[in-house]
């Protein structure tokens, strides 16, 4: 007795075919893969350029209309950070923490007598945060503007800018 022999099964072309077919995918899933870890480190530093702005912007916002060009630098003391030129400040001799913003062109500030007062500091690594304050007694507000800069791995500086009214208080 003579059995049939079963040939079905796949050849080596359609197996070579099968796996030319599978790369391909593969390879575009990788892509894939690259595009959304960079997305996803640049949402962290956006993150953490908003949240740096959105701190200072509610701690100038909290601030007496008549304080609003002081800045207390104990934090940027603490970390090392203070402004540049403003490291001095950090042991005063009265013990008080604190700065002046200035309105004479350096330090980030953008002209000399401009009336928008200037201060600059690094809250955390590969971000500046750059703060304004434009005071205008005519309408008793001032502008507070917060911008936090950084830039990215290929070479492209990006920024995040809040902005506020401080009304003077009656």
């Amino acid at each position: 007795m003579t059995r049939a022999i079963d040939h079905r099964g796949f050849t080596l072309l359609e197996l070579l075919v099968t796996l030319a077919i599978l790369s391909i995918g593969l390879l575009g899933t990788a892509g894939m893969i690259v595009q959304a870890m960079q997305s996803n480190n640049f949402s962290r530093k956006m993150t953490a350029a908003y949240v740096a702005a959105q701190d200072k912007l509610e701690l100038k916002s909290r601030q007496a209309y008549s304080d609003l060009f002081q800045d207390d630098l104990l934090a940027a003391c603490a970390a090392g950070s203070a402004p540049d030129g403003l490291m001095d400040d950090c042991s005063p001799a009265d013990g008080v923490f604190d700065t002046i913003l200035h309105d004479d062109g350096l330090n980030g500030d953008a002209a000399a007598g401009d009336t928008i007062f200037t201060q600059r500091d690094t809250p955390s690594s590969g971000i500046t945060r750059t703060w304004t304050v434009q005071r205008d007694d005519a309408s008793n507000l001032a502008t507070i503007q917060v911008t936090a800069t950084w830039t990215d791995k290929a070479g492209q500086g990006h920024s995040v800018t809040l902005t506020t009214l401080k009304a003077k208080e009656s």
